[in-house]
Formats: C-alpha cells, sequence, structure tokens
C-alpha cells in the first residue's frame, strides 16, 4: 500500500516537473527561514543567562547626537564610577572597562610583556560577574587512544592507496589528445 502512495507521487512530481520545484524550493526555503528565526530568538533569550542576577547588571551608555544621528556609545568618563557610587546609593558594584587599542607593557614581578589591543577590567568584574574556575583534567590515556587511532587511520588510508596502485591498470589511465 505504501508502496502505491510512493509510485504515484513520483509520477506526479516526474509528470509535473516545473510545479513540483517551484514548491519543493518554497518549502525548503520556508523551513530554512522558520528555522532561522527561530534558532535568532533562541539563542537571543540564551543571552547572559550564566550570570547570577543577570537582571541587575546594567550597562551605560552616552548617546551622542551628530548631524549623521544618534549613536549610543558604550563610553563615559572615567569620573562616572565615583559619581554613581557616591549620588545613587542603590547601585551596589560599579567597575570600568577600557579598551587598548595600542601596544602596551605590562609587568608583574619580573615578566615583562608588551601586548596590543585588549581590555582592562576593575577587580570588581569578578564580584559582578563571578565566573568558576576554568579547569579541565583529560586523563594520558586519553592521548594515547587518540594517537594510536590517528597512526591506524594513516596506516589503513596509505595502505589502501598502495593496494589500489598496485591492482590498477595503468595502461587504461592513460589518455591520448
Amino acid at each position: 500500500m505504501f508502496k502505491n502512495y510512493l509510485t504515484t507521487a513520483f509520477r506526479n512530481l516526474w509528470r509535473n516537473k516545473g510545479f513540483s520545484l517551484i514548491n519543493i524550493a518554497g518549502l525548503t526555503f520556508g523551513i530554512s527561514v522558520c528555522m532561522l528565526i527561530g534558532l535568532f530568538v533562541w539563542d537571543e533569550k540564551q543571552y547572559d543567562k550564566f550570570i547570577p542576577d543577570g537582571d541587575r547588571v546594567y550597562r551605560i551608555y552616552n548617546i551622542g547626537t551628530r548631524s549623521e544621528g544618534t549613536s549610543n556609545i558604550a563610553t563615559t568618563p572615567p569620573m562616572f564610577v565615583t559619581t554613581l557610587q557616591q549620588e545613587f546609593p542603590e547601585v551596589e558594584h560599579t567597575m570600568r572597562v577600557l579598551q587598548i587599542q595600542s601596544k602596551g607593557l605590562f609587568e608583574k614581578d619580573d615578566k615583562k610583556i608588551y601586548e596590543e589591543k585588549g581590555i582592562l577590567a576593575e577587580p570588581a568584574f569578578f564580584e559582578i560577574f563571578p565566573l568558576p574556575p576554568y579547569r579541565i583534567h583529560i586523563d594520558w590515556k586519553i592521548f594515547v587512544i587518540a594517537g594510536s587511532a590517528a597512526i591506524l587511520i594513516a596506516l589503513l588510508t596509505v595502505s589502501f592507496q598502495v593496494i589500489k596502485a598496485a591492482i590498477a591498470n595503468p595502461v587504461k589511465s592513460l589518455r591520448t589528445e
């Protein structure tokens, strides 16, 4: 019974090629756009969910008006943080984030390193964004298994190509022009 349905469907598709192509292309496009919209909405709902009390974290923007229009820039004067803490008691924590565009020298004890293009944050960053320490432990056995598998795959690939070249008839692969 199901075989008859499939046979009828393929006959109709084959008989009406243009109509079928338009319908299938439209359905494919519609489903793709629907999936992209769904992924976009899902991604926006996941934004900053890892931050505890994320609904209480705010970013301050400076609205600038020019002849081209208005622009929101996330830069504020350096004293803004101090003024915000002094004049608004409901503000619990503040911090400044500075983006460096030039090359800068960083020193710790006797180590000196030049970094270009970076971001600096105050120590309060970890009070506002309590990130867990990044630590991962991988057993040495995993590396041995992965290395052995890589060597085995390489040997099998080379062996297969050698056998294939030995069996092939070189006369058939010659071309004349």
